[in-house]
């Protein structure tokens, strides 16, 4: 006589669920969202001087930020992108081009407390060239 074998010992499945499909897929969907979350944290090091007066520009949805860092060196946000350490030339350029695609877009100017007074000069007057008469200043609250 044959031995009495379990058919339910035999053809049991072994549940496992692959693992490594989920890993790889959580892996794509953390490094797309890192990506997508870290321009929006982007600072340069500039540090603004501190003063009394708390004007905020919240009626802007858009605007463009030039910021001067202690060694001179200038850099170009928007609300899409950021360039650091860009050429006077290109700054001009750039701020012209904009200034023609979205005439009523403002600037502000965020300058390292650290710079001097003719840094701030040049890039004012770099900012009045390219076709912007209105530049806001930023400083951090006391």
């Amino acid at each position: 006589m044959k031995p009495r074998v379990n058919l339910l010992e035999e053809t049991a499945l072994d549940p496992q669920i692959p693992i490594v499909p989920y890993v790889d897929v959580f892996m794509v969907l953390s490094l797309i969202l890192l990506g997508s979350i870290s321009p929006l944290y982007q600072q340069s090091d500039v540090v603004l001087p501190r003063t009394e007066l708390n004007e905020v520009l919240s009626d802007q949805k858009e605007f463009l930020v030039v910021a001067l860092n202690e060694q001179g060196h200038y850099a170009l946000k928007n609300t899409y992108t950021s360039d650091e350490d860009i050429a006077p030339q290109i700054l001009y350029a750039r701020l012209k081009a904009f200034q023609q695609q979205k005439p009523g877009i403002k600037v502000v100017l965020q300058a390292d407390y650290r710079c001097s007074y003719d840094q701030v000069m040049h890039l004012l007057a770099l900012i009045h060239r390219s076709g912007f008469e209105q530049v806001s200043l930023v400083a951090e609250p006391n």
